[in-house]
C-alpha cells in the first residue's frame, strides 16, 4: 500500500509524443519538464534522517566492552557482566603446574606487574580464592585493553610494533618529502588517458578492427597450438582426443566469429562512429570526466559514516561466549555480540538505508552524465555547458526518480545478500553447492539486467521527462527493438574498457617507474616500491574512470541516435554528431554501389 501511495504523482500537463516535429523535441522537453517520482524523494530524505538518528542513538548507547568481549571460566564478560563490571581484564591464574590443563581465567581490576603485585580478581569455579594465586603471579602487560599477557610476550609484541611503526614512519616520510612525485604520476595518468581519447577520436576504426583481428588471430593460434600438441600422443589416447577437441573448438569459434563479423560489418562501422562521437563529447565536455570521482568521494565518505555507525551499533548488543569445547568443556576466552529480534530488524533496515543512499549517489552520477549527452546530442552541440544544465535538471526535477531506482537496487541487493548467506550456510554437498552457484548466478544476471535497464531509463527520463516506471518500459522497448545494436555495442565496449584499463594502467606504471629511475628522485626515496604501487593504483583508478565514462557516453549516444532515427523515419537522423553521420553516409554509399 505504501509503495503504491508513493507512486501517486501529479498528472502531466500535456502528453508528449515522438511523432511531433523533430525540431521541437528538446524545446518541448525543457518547457514541459516537471518533477518526477517526488514522493520517493521525500521517502529518501526520511530514510536518510532515520539513518543518522539511528547512528546518533547507537553512538549514545555504545559500550566498547561489548565489541570484543573476553570471558572468565564462569562465562562472564569481563568489564560488562554485573558481577565483573569493575574487573575489565582477563588474567590466567596459576597455582600449580597442572593448572595449565585447567581453565583458570579470571577477571582482574588491574594486570599484575612488578609495580602492582596485588591481585584483585573475581573468583570463579576454578579459582575460589584470589590470595591463592598471588604467590604464583607473573609479570604481565595490558594488551588491546582486554588481556593480561606475559611480560615476555609483551616485549616481543612491543618490538614488532616499534619495527613496524619505524618502517611506516619512513614510508610516510618518503611520501611527504616526495609528494611532487605523486602529483607527477597523476598528471601522467591523466595525460595518457586523455591522449587515448584523442587518438580514439581519429583512430577508432583502426583500434577496433585491430582488436577484432587480434582476437581472431588469437583463436587461430590456440587452435594450431592444441593441434600440434595432440601430435605428441598416439591416436586413441585420452590426451590426443582432448587436445583434438580443444583445437577444433577454437577453430569453430574462429569460424563463427568471422561469419558474425562479415554479417555485422555495418553494425561495427556504426559502433566506430559512436566511439568517435563519444570521444568528441569527452573532449568538448572535460568536466564530465570529473563527475564519477566526485560522487565516488561522496560514496567513500558515506561508507566511513556507515562503518562508524555499525561499530557503535554492534557495541549495543549482548556479549555471548563462543560454544564450549566438547573435550574440555571450557568456553572460549573471546565471544561475539548477540542482538535481539528488534535489533536484527533495525540492522537490516540500516543496511537497506546504506544501499539506498549508496545507489542513489551512483544513479545521480549516471543520470547527470546521461542528461548531459542528451542535451549535447539534441542541441547539435550548441549548448556551452550541457553538464551543468543536466546537473540542474536532475536535482530540480528528477532526483525522485533516482531515489526510486536506487531503492529498488538497494532492496534487491539486501535480498541477494541474504540469499547468498543462507545458501552458503547450507552448502554441505555437491548438489547444494551447485544449487547455490545457480541461485547466485541468477541473482547476478538480474542485477546486471536491472542496471542496464536503469541506465537507459535515465536516458528516457532526460529526453521525455517521464517518471521512472514508464521510462523503464520505454527503455526496455528501445532495447528489444534494437537488440543487435546493443548486444554488439555492449560486447565491444566491454572489450574496449578492458583494453583501455590494461593499457593506461601499464603505461602509467612503466612511465612512472622510468621517471623515478631516470631522474634524481630515486636517490631521495628509500622505499621505491611504495611509489610503484601508487603508480599502479593511480593508473588503475584513472583508467577505470575514463573507460567507464566512455562506455556510458557511447551507450547513451546509441540510445539518442535510435530515438533520432524514429523521429526522422522518412529521412536521415537530423541531430547525429558529424563523426557518426560520416560513418553512416559512407555505409549508405557503399550499400548503393553494391
Amino acid at each position: 500500500v505504501i509503495f503504491f501511495f508513493l507512486m501517486i504523482r501529479r498528472p502531466p500537463r500535456s502528453t508528449q509524443s515522438r511523432s511531433s516535429a523533430a525540431s521541437d523535441v528538446y524545446k518541448r522537453q525543457l518547457q514541459e519538464r516537471q518533477k518526477t517520482d517526488v514522493n520517493f524523494l521525500y521517502a529518501f530524505f526520511v530514510a536518510l534522517a532515520g539513518f543518522f538518528i539511528f547512528m546518533i542513538a547507537s553512538m549514545a548507547l555504545k559500550n566498547k566492552r561489548a565489541l570484543s568481549p573476553v570471558f572468565d571460566s564462569n562465562g562472564r564478560a569481563c568489564g560488562y557482566h554485573p558481577d565483573t563490571k569493575d574487573y575489565p581484564y582477563v588474567y590466567i591464574a596459576f597455582v600449580h603446574p597442572r593448572d595449565l590443563l585447567f581453565d583458570r581465567r579470571v577477571c582482574v581490576k588491574a594486570c599484575p606487574s612488578t609495580s602492582n603485585k596485588e591481585i584483585q580478581c573475581k573468583e570463579t569455579r576454578n579459582t575460589v580464592n584470589c590470595e591463592d594465586i598471588a604467590n604464583f603471579q607473573y609479570d604481565t602487560q595490558v594488551f588491546q585493553d582486554r588481556y593480561c599477557i606475559p611480560q615476555v610476550a609483551s616485549d616481543i609484541i612491543q618490538k614488532v610494533e616499534e619495527k613496524v611503526k619505524s618502517v611506516l614512519d619512513a614510508m610516510f616520510q618518503d611520501v611527504a618529502n616526495n609528494f611532487q612525485v605523486i602529483i607527477l604520476i597523476i598528471l601522467i595518468a591523466f595525460t595518457i588517458s586523455f591522449t587515448c581519447i584523442v587518438l580514439l577520436r581519429y583512430c577508432a576504426g583502426v583500434v577496433l578492427w585491430f582488436l577484432i583481428f587480434a582476437y581472431m588471430a588469437f583463436l587461430v593460434i590456440l587452435g594450431i597450438l592444441f593441434m600440434s600438441i595432440k601430435k605428441n600422443f598416439e591416436e586413441g589416447n585420452g590426451f590426443y582426443t582432448f587436445f583434438n577437441i580443444l583445437g577444433w573448438t577454437f577453430f569453430s569459434i574462429f569460424g563463427v566469429s568471422l561469419l558474425l563479423t562479415i554479417l555485422c560489418f555495418k553494425r561495427i562501422s556504426f559502433l566506430i562512429g559512436v566511439l568517435k562521437a563519444a570521444a568528441v563529447f569527452i573532449q568538448d565536455n572535460f568536466w564530465s570526466v570529473l563527475i564519477p570521482p566526485l560522487f565516488s568521494s561522496l560514496q567513500i565518505v558515506f561508507f566511513v559514516i556507515f562503518v562508524t555507525s555499525q561499530i557503535a551499533f554492534k557495541s549495543t548488543g549482548e556479549p555471548k561466549q563462543y560454544t564450549a569445547s566438547t573435550e574440555t568443556n571450557f568456553g572460549s576466552t573471546m565471544g561475539y555480540t548477540q542482538f535481539s529480534g528488534a535489533q536484527n530488524f533495525a540492522q537490516k533496515l540500516q543496511w537497506i538505508f546504506y544501499y539506498w543512499v549508496n545507489f542513489f549517489i551512483v544513479h545521480i552520477s549516471q543520470f547527470i552524465l546521461a542528461g548531459a549527452v542528451c542535451i549535447w546530442y539534441f542541441t547539435k552541440r550548441q549548448n556551452a555547458n550541457p553538464v551543468i544544465d543536466s546537473l540542474k535538471n536532475v536535482f530540480q526535477y528528477h532526483s525522485g526518480s533516482a531515489a526510486l531506482g536506487s531503492l529498488i537496487f538497494g532492496i534487491f541487493t539486501v535480498i541477494r545478500t541474504i540469499i547468498g548467506q543462507k545458501d552458503e550456510a547450507g552448502c554441505c554437498n555437491c548438489m547444494a553447492c551447485f544449487y547455490r552457484c545457480c541461485v547466485m548466478l541468477l541473482c547476478k544476471s538480474c542485477h546486471e539486467f536491472l542496471s542496464f535497464i536503469g541506465k537507459h531509463a535515465y536516458v528516457e527520463i532526460s529526453l521525455t521527462g517521464k517518471s521512472l516506471i514508464p521510462a523503464c518500459w520505454d527503455g526496455f522497448k528501445v532495447i528489444t527493438r534494437n537488440a543487435v545494436r546493443f548486444s554488439i555495442s555492449s560486447g565491444m565496449f566491454g572489450l574496449f574498457k578492458t583494453l583501455g584499463f590494461l593499457s593506461i594502467t601499464l603505461m602509467t606504471t612503466i612511465l612512472s617507474i622510468l621517471m623515478i629511475q631516470s631522474t634524481g628522485l630515486s636517490n631521495t626515496i628509500e622505499y621505491k616500491f611504495i611509489f610503484f604501487i601508487f603508480s599502479f593504483v593511480i593508473g588503475w583508478i584513472i583508467s577505470d574512470l575514463y573507460m567507464e565514462v566512455l562506455s556510458n557516453v557511447g551507450s547513451t549516444i546509441i540510445h539518442c541516435y535510435i530515438i533520432d532515427e524514429e523521429l526522422h523515419k522518412d529521412s536521415e537522423p537530423g541531430f547525429s554528431p558529424d563523426a557518426l553521420k560520416r560513418i553512416m553516409d559512407e555505409n549508405d554509399k557503399t550499400k548503393t554501389l553494391v
